[in-house]
């Protein structure tokens, strides 16, 4: 969401990064990123940032809300989340697991 902000409002941010002593607080308060958000932003050199596509931002943004939202779906339901569990260990079982290396004796 930082970059697509970014991207948007590209003018205004090369203004702040020029002009601002202390961009990041700056760029902080005028489109309310997050601190991680208006470093990532600095750490990309200009004309990077002038050439990011709208289109990648946004299809991330996408993909990153759809994982967001299957996540809090598995968290806000207890039976989804040990079918999720339970199918994972089956698959480490298989993957990592080897088989018996002792017979079953039955005792009397």
């Amino acid at each position: 969401e930082g970059l697509l902000t970014a991207y948007l409002n590209i003018d205004e941010v090369i203004r702040i990064i020029r002009e601002e002593d202390e961009p990041k607080p700056a760029l902080m308060s005028a489109f309310g990123l997050t601190e991680r958000q208006a470093e990532a932003i600095l750490e990309l050199r200009l004309r990077h940032l002038a050439k990011l596509e709208e289109m990648k931002i946004r299809g991330e943004q996408d993909e990153l809300e759809k994982e967001r939202k299957t996540l809090q779906g598995l968290l806000g339901s207890e039976a989804k989340l040990t079918t999720l569990i339970e199918k994972e260990i089956r698959a480490a079982g298989k993957e990592h697991g080897d088989e018996r290396r002792s017979p079953l004796v039955e005792r009397s």
